[in-house]
Parts: structure tokens; sequence; C-alpha cells
């Protein structure tokens, strides 16, 4: 069925609602949204106004939206056209009505389905996805395999195309549960060390010192047997609950995780050592064969997502040469930035 758009007239039960049904619209007719609110109700600490504006609404800001030449390549940036396609929506009464709606783009719309869903506005995991990532990450699975299982729920193939996000989402979510996984724990922490510490200074530097400066498990493990001899803390509670949680906190165990990107298909690396991630040397014929498509579907499903990149991104220039410009529309972003 063809998402309709929306109407002056129309209701919806809340924003959030109205939200949904205009995103659907957008994702299908190859564009997305972003979501702006005004008027707050001092009484209730609501909004009373919104409004949704066409991701190329407004302008660039100066400087950006025009191939200037830069001191080096960064990301590509979104070229704002000053769309005017919007839908505002007041409150009336319970409800949220649209007001006013104006649906005609000054740019070209995104004609491939699979390119428009990489767009950030309809990026996005459910919260049950979200859980299940948790789930994964609190049981130690490394990012990769994370989107080898999530590409499997939303493909029987494990095609990477039919995820409504990236790699790189998944990637940050992790580093998300982890920093927030460390936070808590420290925080939990200080309000019982606090005032330990106050009256015990000494103690208090070497915990710091063990913990911010130790740069090997080794290192930190031998720094902090040592603290708690010397200070003789041994029955504290609180630092005996840390120390049985220390692979969550403590920096030097993590060390070697590098969160920021996703570890896929690196120059530095050979199809082979590629190849093992998905087949062992026990499986099957057909078992090879499906870990095999898989493998096919995770690449294709890369350069998907960097043409889907390429698309609403204009990259910045180097020099004023037409040969540049020429291979700015020819490549990839993630090509022509090398």
């Amino acid at each position: 069925m063809v998402p309709k758009p929306p109407y002056v007239g129309q209701r919806f039960d809340s924003f959030e609602d109205a939200k949904e049904f205009y995103l659907t619209y957008a994702k299908f007719h190859g564009f997305a949204v972003n979501s702006e609110y005004h008027r707050k109700i001092k009484e209730t600490n609501e909004y009373s106004r919104c409004e949704m504006r066409c991701y190329k609404a407004r302008r660039n800001k100066k400087g950006k939206g025009v191939a200037h030449v830069v001191p080096e390549r960064k990301r590509g940036i979104i070229v704002k056209t000053e769309c005017p396609v919007r839908c505002k929506l007041n409150v009336d009464g319970a409800r949220w009505v649209v007001t006013e709606y104006f649906d005609e783009h000054n740019h070209k719309l995104i004609k491939k389905f699979d390119l428009v869903k990489f767009l950030t506005a309809h990026r996005g995991f459910t919260p049950l996805e979200k859980k299940f990532i948790k789930l994964l990450h609190d049981c130690n699975v490394g990012p990769s395999r994370m989107v080898q299982l999530l590409s499997l729920i939303h493909s029987k193939n494990g095609t990477l195309s039919r995820m409504p996000y990236i790699p790189a989402d998944v990637t940050n979510l992790k580093a998300k549960y982890r920093r927030e996984s460390r936070w808590h724990i420290i925080k939990k922490a200080e309000e019982t060390l606090g005032p330990f510490f106050a009256d015990r200074p000494d103690l208090h530097e070497a915990f710091e010192l063990c913990v911010d400066h130790s740069l090997t498990v080794e290192e930190f493990e031998r720094s902090w047997m040592a603290m708690i001899e010397t200070y003789k803390v041994q029955d504290n509670e609180t630092l005996a609950s840390l120390w049985q949680k220390r692979m969550y906190w403590v920096l030097a165990y993590f060390m070697h995780c590098f969160f920021p990107f996703l570890q896929t298909t690196q120059r530095s690396e050979g199809f082979n050592a590629v190849l093992k991630r998905y087949v062992s040397p026990g499986n099957s014929l057909l078992q090879f064969a499906k870990q095999y498509t898989a493998l096919q579907q995770k690449i294709l499903g890369s350069e998907l997502q960097q043409e889907a990149n390429t698309a609403p991104n204009q990259p910045k220039l180097l020099t004023y040469l037409s040969m540049e410009r020429q291979m700015s529309k020819t490549y990839t972003n993630k090509i022509f930035n090398k």
C-alpha cells in the first residue's frame, strides 16, 4: 500500500504518531524529515506546536554547501536547498492536528528505496533490537557478530541492505552500553567512597593512579593488590565490589577495543582472513555455501551503504582542478576521500 501524505485537519493522538506517519510517507517517496519543537506550555512543560521539515530545508552555514577548497577532506555535507516542504501541527485539546502542509520539493528525491533508509532520520533500532544488542553486549559478542545476527533477523540470507541502519550504528550502540555501564558503576561507588576517601587522601591518590594510569590488565591488578595491602582495606565492601566488576569499568580491560569504527574488510586484510570469520574447516559444503553467501551479502551491503552515504552528501575539494570535481561525481565519498 502506498503511504498517503498528511492533510490539513488530520488528527493524531500524539506527536510521535504524527511523526511516524510522516516518516513512513517520506521514506517511501525518497526524502527524510527533521523535527522542530516550539511554544512550550509553562504549566505542563510540554510543547504545544511542532513542525516537521524536509532534511534539505533552510540553508547551509557559511562555507558549507559549496565545494570550496579546504586544507583537508572531511566528511561530506548534505547540501541544503531551502526546501519549503513542511508539516506543522498544533495541540488541540488532547490531540495533535495538522494546521499547515506543503509538499513540493525544490530538489531531486532519492529514487532507490534501499538508499533512502540510510538517511539519518530513517535509521534506528527498535526497542526490542536495543534489548537484543544489550544482551549480546553482556555476552561479550563483538560488533561484527552482532551485525551478522541482526542481518539474519531482517533477512533469511543475512543481507545487510535489509537492515534500517549501518554497522557503525551497531558499534556506536555497543560503545554506548559499555560507557553507560562504566558510568553507573563509578557513580554508585562514588556515593560511598567519597566520604571514605575524604578521610584517606593517600588512599584516594593511590586509587586514582591505579585506575587511571594502568596501561595493561596485569599492571592494574598488581597495583590494586598493592593498594589493598598497603592501606589495609580488605574489608571495604565497595572496593571489593569494584574488584569483582573490574572488567566492566577499568579502562585497562578494554584498551584493545576501538569503538568509533567497525572493523570490516580492510586493505591490510587478505580475503582468506575475512573468510575464516564465516566458515571453518568443519563446515559441510551446504554450510560453506550459506556462509559464503552471507559474506557476499555483507560486501554488497557495504557497497550499498557507501552509495547511500554518497547520494545526499557533497564531498569537499582540495583544489580548483576540473579533474578533481569530475572524480567527486564519479566515485563514492569513501573512495574519493582516500
